[in-house]
């Protein structure tokens, strides 16, 4: 049986995505995302933290397209780092970015400008396309 490491997160971007490249020019892409846990009783949250890295086009993508304070769903793998350093052994634990989508879920206003904007550029190819040529 093979195992099956896939996570799933919804959150906020923390900051603007960093992207950079390593020494053989592949891309690299680090962002944080938070979620906020609320408490039983409704009133106390407390935040949770993951740090996303994405690679390649993904990280291109993720660079040129996510934002601080957006809301996101971003799908990947765990990946669990271990060093030493000044004698200490550190972990750490981060998600191997597959997918980054945007969420839509607390996302009022803007979505009918969006779905307005996109019948319009459909209609416009339409009357392009029944246009005679000559």
């Amino acid at each position: 049986m093979a195992f099956d490491n896939t996570v799933t997160v919804s959150g906020n971007v923390v900051r603007d995505p960093e992207l950079r490249f390593t020494n053989s020019n592949k891309a690299v892409c680090e962002f944080t995302v938070a979620w906020n846990q609320m408490a039983r009783d409704g009133q106390e949250k407390k935040a949770h933290f993951f740090d996303c890295v994405a690679w390649e086009k993904m990280a291109e993508s993720v660079s040129e397209n996510a934002r601080r304070g957006q809301r996101v769903t971003v799908t990947g793998r765990l990946n669990f780092d271990s060093w030493e350093k000044d004698g200490q052994k550190r972990n750490k634990v981060n998600i191997v970015v597959e997918d980054v989508g945007m969420s839509l879920k607390f996302k009022d206003s803007g979505v009918p400008d969006a779905v307005a904007s996109t019948a319009a550029a459909v209609e416009t190819v339409q009357a392009a396309f029944d246009e005679e040529p000559f």
